[in-house]
């Protein structure tokens, strides 16, 4: 077996540095040429930056015949490298030379609307009973239910996984759960009538005129109401597990009461109707898998489309059983580069696997230590195994940071060695400041910059509140910013005083991130974060709201929306009293300025696309004075680009899968948005201080980093679809 070099970069090592070297290397001296290149990146922000260098490099050395070619190599994300690769072999893969792409939004609406129309009501309530449906009370954009049944479609395609075998799946992960209990199975309907009479004689005991709070009354209706579920049998587990969660239950019921039922409800594992509702449940989600499964085919099969998982399976099938593509492949490629190799697939590792035998050079270079993306279906344990048993010689690793000083290095050091002591040697891990000659940082550095890391204590006193930790972080960063602290700015090669945009500020959710924008904003500290809710901002509902009136002229709730911004500054009782003043909606405030403009241009923009009927709206009614009017205007403009964005991503959507694109289908559209993660504000540019979760700060950089929710305590994640090893 022919195996890979693999280079392992932490951060900041000259990853890219080294992949470009790599690359130029063989270029200029006549071993490989332009079109016989493949590179993949995680980007196309990546990709388009390796261009560069190498394009860059070889016009420093006078090859401008190979910088002017280098847009033949194959550099790209790796699915645009499948797709590409796949044209070439339409006819083996029985394909069509002209099949069009699904992106991952593209598929996500389709598997939407396929699992839309296939679940039904008792599935659903299964759901609800599970505490599945997303009814838990936290913020739940997606339920649960949703997102298992298709992750189960991701790992089946992503791991090769026989979907014939689907049942076995389901009765294994039945097994697992249930078999977690070896004892006696009690019989429901049993436990029921103990728990039942039990509540039934406490709860008649209680002196209804004794209860004096209004927290009190509502708590013995809240177990009043329990007790009516338990008997209809319309409760969900968690309020069978949780049963004295009304603080009545725990001040009046006797202790033996008490701890009766405790010992009826605790066993959830030894119920025998949780257990056949978790068979149930276990058992349809992977049916539901799937039939979806086959109707997602199905659908791509007859308006001859590809997502990107088919475009790496489909290439991977014609390595492994085309000789014919063997072989060109094998004459044709002389390198093959594989970037960020830590965040790969079993999929895409099995491809790559594939190539390095086909092609005479291929060079892997990630960071185990940077693997992140397991919810993407990444794999963190796939490169840790690859380095398991390729040969020493085949190994290397960059161990000079070009990015930080050198006792952050060193803080950095001393986490990662003991953090990733039971799968890295500690020379795999270590690295130290490279040559300040060649990063032009002064031999006294650390003189001239504070301490590298600072540990804020915010548990004592009033500092414990969360909006007293806040404002502390946001004096803190006022103080900082007047006191001129100094920087080094890599660009200029030199220390100046630290600006806002110098900052960033990560948080472990976006509803953290949205809370510091909020309060930054608030103080008057220019802030930049992409925030939950662009459907929920006021800018977005007015223009939405002339969308849909221009749509619909009669469309009342639209009206009042209009109205409410424009007429009423958001005070709604205001609006109310008006429209009483008028027999019927139709001709409340019909001489309104916005609802008077719409009449007259109705007929000229009704039939525009979505992104021409927005710019026209913003033009004709001139939106930006308006919104300037409201405040904060550089978050308003950023959010009505966000919205452009989306209206171009969905008339994008209905070209590739070919249907109508309408602005009552973009409404719907943005309806759906509502209800997803993807519902996101847009984002400040210029010197503000970034606000972002961890995962979104993968491959950026600032000279100052608050890294907020340290204190966060880790959950075992016991639910969850996961992939298990098969027994040997």
């Amino acid at each position: 077996m022919k195996y890979p070099k693999i280079t392992t970069a932490s951060a900041g090592t000259g990853k890219t540095y080294e992949v470009t070297e790599q690359i130029c290397n063989m270029l200029l001296s006549g071993e490989t040429f332009p079109d016989r290149i493949i590179a993949t990146t995680f980007t196309v922000k990546a990709a388009n930056e390796i261009k560069s260098r190498i394009r860059e490099k070889l016009l420093e050395k006078g090859k401008t015949k190979e910088a002017n070619l280098i847009n033949l190599s194959l550099i790209g994300t790796i699915n645009s490298i499948c797709f590409e690769l796949l044209k070439k072999f339409c006819f083996e893969a029985g394909i069509s030379p002209a099949v069009e792409t699904l992106d991952e939004n593209d598929s996500k609406i389709i598997m939407r609307e396929i699992l839309g129309s296939i679940i039904d009501e008792d599935y659903l309530e299964l759901a609800k009973n599970l505490y599945l449906d997303g009814s838990s009370g936290f913020n739940v954009r997606t339920p649960p239910y949703l997102e298992q049944i298709q992750t189960i479609i991701s790992k089946l395609r992503l791991n090769d996984l026989d979907k014939n075998k689907l049942n076995d799946y389901a009765s294994n992960s039945i097994s697992q759960m249930l078999d977690l209990f070896q004892g006696k199975i009690d019989d429901h309907d049993t436990k029921m009538q103990e728990v039942l009479e039990i509540m039934k004689r406490e709860i008649e005991s209680i002196r209804t005129d004794e209860l004096k709070s209004a927290k009190e009354k509502r708590d013995y209706v809240a177990i009043e109401s329990l007790y009516r579920n338990y008997k209809s049998g319309d409760f969900k587990w968690q309020e069978w597990i949780n049963w004295n969660k009304p603080k009545i239950a725990q001040k009046h019921f006797s202790k033996d009461s008490h701890e009766a039922i405790q010992e009826l409800t605790s066993n959830i594992l030894a119920n025998s109707a949780y257990r056949n509702d978790y068979k149930a449940y276990i058992t349809k989600t992977f049916e539901y898998a799937g039939e979806a499964l086959d109707r997602y085919q199905s659908y791509k099969d007859e308006k001859g489309l590809l997502d990107f998982t088919d475009q790496e399976a489909r290439l991977h099938q014609l390595i492994e059983n085309n000789t014919e593509v063997v072989d060109y492949l094998s004459n044709n490629f002389d390198l093959v580069v594989v970037d960020e190799f830590q965040d790969v697939s079993p999929l895409q590792l099995s491809l790559f696997v594939k190539l390095a035998q086909l092609v005479k050079k291929n060079l892997w270079v990630g960071d185990p230590k940077q693997s992140i993306y397991s919810f993407r279906d990444a794999d963190p344990e796939l490169m840790q195994g690859v380095l398991n048993v390729v040969p020493t010689e085949n190994k290397a690793t960059l161990s000079d940071s070009y990015r930080s000083r050198n006792s952050l290095i060193n803080f950095a050091n001393t986490v990662f060695v003991e953090s990733f002591a039971n799968s890295l040697k500690k020379e795999e891990v270590v690295i130290s400041q490279a040559d300040k000659k060649i990063t032009n940082r002064a031999i006294n550095e650390e003189d001239i910059l504070k301490h590298p890391v600072t540990f804020l204590n915010l548990e004592k006193g009033d500092i414990a509140n969360k909006f007293k930790q806040k404002e502390t972080l946001t004096l803190k960063i006022l103080d900082i910013i007047n006191s001129e602290l100094p920087v080094f700015d890599k660009k200029e090669k030199s220390y100046r005083p630290i600006k806002y945009g110098d900052i960033s500020i990560l948080c472990r959710s976006n509803a953290a991130c949205n809370e510091f924008a909020s309060y930054f904003s608030k103080a008057g500290i220019p802030v930049s974060t992409s925030t939950d809710g662009l459907i929920d901002e006021p800018e977005i509902i007015f223009t939405l709201a002339l969308l849909k009136l221009m749509v619909h002229r009669n469309d009342t709730l639209a009206k009042a929306e209009v109205l409410l911004y424009s007429r009423f500054d958001g005070d709604q009782s205001s609006m109310i009293n008006d429209r009483l003043q008028f027999d019927n909606s139709y001709e409340w405030q019909e001489d309104n300025y916005y609802v008077e403009g719409l009449n007259s241009i109705r007929t000229e923009t009704q039939f525009l696309s979505p992104v021409r009927a927005i710019e026209k709206l913003a033009s004709f009614f001139r939106l930006p004075e308006l919104f300037t009017s409201w405040g904060n205007i550089n978050q308003r403009l950023a959010n009505i680009d966000a919205l452009l964005k989306h209206a171009n991503d969905y008339q994008e959507t209905c070209n590739r899968i070919m249907s109508a694109c309408t602005n009552l289908g973009f409404l719907e559209c943005m309806n759906d948005l509502s209800k997803s993660s993807e519902d996101k504000g847009g984002e400040q540019s210029g010197n503000a201080i970034k606000v972002m979760t961890y995962h979104q700060s993968k491959g950026l950089e600032w000279s100052m980093v608050f890294m907020w929710d340290l204190d966060f305590s880790l959950k075992d994640r016991f639910y969850g679809v996961n992939i298990s090893k098969a027994d040997e």
